[in-house]
């Protein structure tokens, strides 16, 4: 979760870190009710921390997908990148981030 980030940004994560119930780790989510939404959805794959098949689940519900080059926490070790991002996002019109089988 820390790999890559500076040591002061390291700590001040490591402040604020609480438990994580392992109920989530034990059961699939049921994301029916997500996906029929068709909400514009961009999925931001963080080239080292998240798995590659979870960007592969991404775009088989059409959703584009941007890579960083960075760990598990894009927004605080690759600000201007993920804020570039965030922001392009939210200033196109929705259906430039239409489901790909919707265009």
């Amino acid at each position: 979760l820390l790999d890559g980030l500076a040591k002061r940004d390291a700590d001040w994560v490591e402040d604020r870190l609480a438990p994580m119930p392992m109920r989530p780790y034990e059961e699939r989510p049921d994301l029916a009710a997500f996906f029929a939404l068709d909400r514009p959805t961009v999925y931001v794959r963080c080239q080292r921390g998240d798995p590659a098949a979870s960007a592969d689940l991404a775009r088989a519900q059409g959703w584009i997908v941007h890579e960083i080059d960075g760990g598990h926490l894009p927004m605080i070790a690759r600000v201007a990148p993920t804020a570039e991002l965030l922001d392009d996002f939210a200033r196109q019109p929705a259906t430039r981030y239409a489901r790909d089988d919707r265009r």
